[in-house]
């Protein structure tokens, strides 16, 4: 079960702290940046694993400078790269024949595709874990880092712990969240209504969940003077489903109908793009909104110092994705 009292203690350990998270960089996951930030001023050492490169157009600076430095466990070359994890893999189950068929075991137990993709990336992050003196795996995100994080703790004996924040908690399945719960050395999660969920999913004490709110560097936007433009509504997420934007578009147009002067500013890129530009078309509201796309968090402390009013109306989808807390 979750052990975590005096979790401020397990960044001490001997050996070096792995983090392992889906993608990286990750424009929107400004909180996973600021964690390794914050974790390197404090000399934690660190080693940083990701499943995947997201390739985004638009990078903060910060996590630019620690891409070279991160391990990416799935190779964008398709097979070949698989090829190569392979040959990675194989020096793994040697040194662990017995944590080698503990993991295949519990693989075939899972009849899954995502398993068996999860079980070589584990095999791969073991490997490199290993020649890094790692000794400790915090992964990020309850689903995909989680497995594969889990699965590389059976073979190896490594131990993890993880973080759970959104869509990754509320859309994996309540059985796979409570095992790994169980397994993990600590849990944390970043809003009380995540703690209590996960507290009841595993059937663990609420005070067994490590509640860690996201932090915001103050000075960031401390630095630049507020002037605020009159009527200026700022929103900031990516274009997805969860976030809302749609429920936007119709308050606006009870503004516009009320006769008050107001102006959109939309930050944040995603697949919908060209339908909430349609859908803002289609109101009449054109020459009041402004898609400006992705921006870095340098950026950002500008938006915000000429905005008046700041929205945002996440909603909950059929599948259960929705926001932790807008970040």
């Amino acid at each position: 079960m979750a052990r975590i009292a005096e979790p401020a203690t397990r960044v001490e350990q001997r050996g070096r702290l792995a983090v392992l998270v889906k993608r990286f960089p990750r424009l929107s996951e400004t909180f996973v940046l600021n964690e390794v930030l914050e974790l390197r001023r404090q000399g934690v050492d660190l080693a940083l694993f990701a499943l995947l490169d997201p390739a985004e157009r638009v990078v903060h600076p910060e996590a630019q400078a620690l891409q070279p430095e991160v391990s990416y466990l799935r190779s964008k070359d398709g097979r070949a790269g698989w090829t190569a994890a392979v040959g990675e893999a194989l020096p793994v189950a040697l040194r662990h024949p017995l944590g080698f068929l503990r993991g295949i075991a519990f693989v075939i137990g899972r009849h899954s595709a995502a398993a068996a993709r999860h079980f070589v990336e584990a095999l791969v992050l073991v490997r490199r874990m290993e020649n890094q003196g790692v000794t400790h795996c915090h992964a990020h995100f309850a689903h995909g880092p989680a497995a594969v994080a889990e699965i590389a703790s059976r073979v190896s004996g490594i131990p993890f712990s993880f973080t759970a924040h959104a869509k990754d908690l509320y859309t994996t399945l309540p059985k796979n969240i409570a095992r790994r719960v169980h397994r993990a050395t600590f849990v944390a999660t970043c809003t009380e209504a995540n703690r209590s969920y996960l507290a009841a999913t595993a059937s663990v004490p609420r005070d067994a969940i490590v509640l860690a709110r996201h932090g915001v560097d103050l000075d960031r936007f401390a630095a630049v003077d507020r002037n605020p433009v009159a009527g200026r509504v700022l929103t900031v997420g990516r274009l997805v489903p969860k976030k809302g934007h749609t429920l936007l578009i119709d308050a606006l147009c009870t503004l516009r109908s009320s006769e008050v002067a107001f102006e959109w500013r939309v930050v944040g890129g995603g697949p919908l793009l060209d339908e909430l530009r349609k859908r803002v078309a289609d109101a009449g509201l054109a020459d009041r909104v402004t898609f400006v796309g992705a921006r870095s968090q340098d950026d950002m402390a500008n938006e915000y110092a000429v905005a008046d009013v700041f929205a945002l109306t996440p909603v909950l989808l059929d599948d259960g994705d929705r926001d932790g807390i807008p970040n």
